[in-house]
């Protein structure tokens, strides 16, 4: 009995669909944090550097996919909620990174410029940043 038991159990048991197929997370050192946050349920411009050369994961719809996105969002006990974290099995990884501004062709254009990223997902078009 105990070995069909398992055998059902193996022949049950297939891989996980419960999660989209992605690439596993490869945690990097985090460093030591150089602000201690204050807990007031404000994040201060001093409390948050940008991350140059780091880059960021986006899930975004494939070209030419349009997504039906509710803009008035929900009311919960007072409260509006929107729903921007739904998942489509097409979506795609998109990655984006800020650079800094110095170097680039058109630094002497934006002396008052710090560092530049992608406002697109195709990295296409950037734009100039000051913190």
């Amino acid at each position: 009995m105990r070995v069909l038991f398992f055998i059902a159990l193996v022949v049950a048991c297939d891989s996980n669909q419960t999660f989209p197929d992605r690439g596993m997370f490869m945690p990097g050192d985090g460093g030591v944090l150089e602000c201690i946050p204050n807990l007031d349920g404000v994040i201060a411009s001093h409390e948050l550097q940008p991350a140059i050369g780091v880059p960021q994961s986006l899930l975004v719809s494939p070209v030419g996919t349009e997504r039906e996105v509710n803009v008035a969002g929900t009311v919960v006990e007072g409260r509006r909620h929107w729903a921007l974290d739904l998942d489509y099995a097409d979506d795609q990884l998109a990655r984006i990174q800020a650079q800094d501004l110095a170097g680039q062709w058109f630094e002497s254009s934006f002396p008052e410029g710090e560092f530049v990223a992608p406002v697109d997902a195709a990295g296409q078009t950037l734009g100039i940043y000051r913190h």
